[in-house]
């Protein structure tokens, strides 16, 4: 499954290979890398990296990187101020497309947000960050762009969608402010160059309905559960060797 990022324009090259984009599991949250995954069962409780549900999760999927430092200043008559520090650079402030002049910053009018009940910027509506890339993927294959969630940022929230990028490969970020902006006379945020930004993941596009089966108790289901939570706790809830152990029985069976 190949997924490739290039920029939108030629003098955007730089930024992208400044800031480049990594599979996940080369950009794991600190917090991640920082706990011991082995468990010293009489000491303490085994840590967070051991859940299977969260390492899977973390180690999936593709990260971007902010592409500039992101400086948003909302002021005492409720406006917001913006600046990517990148674009002040002589070479990429001349980019444009075919609207004309890059625009880094652009937003949604709140009446198309109504109801979403969203941090925005009062009367004026949710801001989005403009992608200086251009995502591809094999046909048949779409891109999932999500909030990095186990990054914990406490700056921006992105707006999360799914866009068929093997056939449109533009993609901008809508977000809203983590906290509400509009509670504060002043308020600044910062957002770094390179810290995790976007999380994104290939899904195969399908016509294909879900088919819901909300069912009764199965007994098989659950004997099939014990047995094999039998053998989980049994290894000491080591799921790397439950989860090799399980997948070569169900390739042998």
């Amino acid at each position: 499954m190949k997924v490739t990022i290039i920029p939108r324009h030629d003098k955007l090259g730089h930024i992208l290979n400044a800031f480049k984009p990594q599979l996940a599991n080369r950009f794991l949250p600190e917090w991640y890398k920082k706990q011991n995954i082995q468990w010293d069962f009489w000491d303490e409780p085994p840590k967070a990296k051991r859940c299977p549900a969260i390492r899977d999760y973390v180690n999936d999927g593709i990260i971007i990187p902010a592409w500039s430092d992101i400086h948003f200043y909302k002021r005492e008559d409720f406006s917001v101020k913006w600046n990517i520090t990148v674009a002040n650079n002589p070479t990429v402030a001349v980019v444009s497309d075919k609207m004309g002049k890059f625009e880094w910053i652009q937003h949604q009018h709140h009446q198309q947000t109504t109801g979403m009940e969203l941090n925005e910027v009062k009367n004026y509506g949710t801001l989005k960050l403009i992608c200086p890339y251009y995502f591809i993927t094999e046909k048949g294959y779409g891109l999932e762009f999500t909030d990095p969630f186990y990054h914990h940022r406490r700056d921006i929230k992105l707006l999360a969608g799914r866009v068929d990028t093997d056939i449109w490969h533009e993609v901008n970020f809508p977000f809203e402010f983590y906290n509400d902006i509009n509670k504060y006379n002043e308020h600044k945020l910062k957002i770094n160059a390179g810290d995790p930004l976007i999380l994104v993941r290939p899904y195969k596009k399908t016509d294909e309905k879900i088919s819901l089966n909300v069912s009764d108790y199965d007994p098989e289901i659950a004997a099939k559960q014990e047995e094999q939570s039998i053998y989980y706790f049994g290894i000491g809830n080591d799921w790397q060797r439950f989860k090799k152990e399980m997948t070569n029985n169900n390739e042998d069976n």
